[in-house]
């Protein structure tokens, strides 16, 4: 995790450099065509949201995104400790739909929703950044609503959503395991997608490639498992 968050910060230490290569409007426009003319999260923001205010929905849907800070790491512990036996295979998939997010933060840099709408005027400028303005509440910090949200560490990591892919990720490891489980970790990948879409965080597009690439990794594991020959034990004398 912290090469990780090394490789996730390090190319915004060349931030005018990373600007001229963000792209900004492709994931609107195949967000457009996805939600029948308007994006979701603009459709979202302009039905449940009042601008200058923060409602109850804003602060819990803030509140359930920043579990996922918690959540891929605790289904990894829980699986080291009910099953050891899985832990490797669990591990090594989840870290990879990691890392396999930053190849794209790398070569193709995308702003996220709030950025797009905010910096550059798109989506006529309704999607605002709900997390960092109920940040600023919490921080009880004067008009929280108004003036530029924080860009963070990267600002143009948002093609594919490793949140929504961690969490489809760990679902499929829970379901492998238990399908009741399994199922309690779709309904918080699902929710959290939701989440992820009304903050202005990122688009549907995001959470589509995030799924694409738990696919993947997915296939890719369970075509090396059918592969993998099977070393017989020594035999002695």
């Amino acid at each position: 995790m912290l090469a990780y968050k090394n490789a996730f910060e390090l190319p915004n230490d060349a931030p005018e450099r990373l600007r001229a290569r963000a792209r900004i409007e492709y994931p609107v426009v195949l967000d457009t065509l996805i939600g029948a003319g308007v994006p979701a999260g603009e459709r979202m923001q302009r039905r449940l949201r009042r601008r200058g205010h923060l409602s109850r929905l804003d602060k819990l849907t803030t509140l359930f995104y920043w579990t996922w800070e918690i959540e891929p790491h605790a289904v990894m512990a829980w699986i080291r400790w009910r099953h050891p036996e899985r832990f490797a295979s669990a591990a090594g998939r989840l870290a990879s739909v990691f890392d396999l997010t930053l190849v794209s933060y790398w070569a193709v840099p995308t702003a996220p929703p709030w950025w797009a709408s905010e910096q550059a005027g798109l989506m006529n400028r309704e999607v605002r950044r709900v997390m960092d303005e109920v940040a600023q509440w919490l921080k009880r910090q004067p008009n929280p609503t108004e003036g530029d949200h924080t860009v963070g560490a990267n600002p143009f990591a948002a093609m594919p959503s490793d949140h929504f892919a961690s969490a489809t990720m760990t679902a499929v490891l829970l379901a492998e395991i238990d399908p009741a489980i399994g199922a309690c970790g779709w309904i918080y990948a699902l929710l959290l997608g939701l989440a992820l879409v009304y903050l202005g965080e990122h688009y549907v597009t995001d959470l589509l490639a995030g799924l694409i690439l738990t696919v993947a990794v997915n296939a890719t594991h369970a075509l090396l498992a059918r592969s993998r020959t099977p070393v017989a034990p020594p035999s002695y004398p």
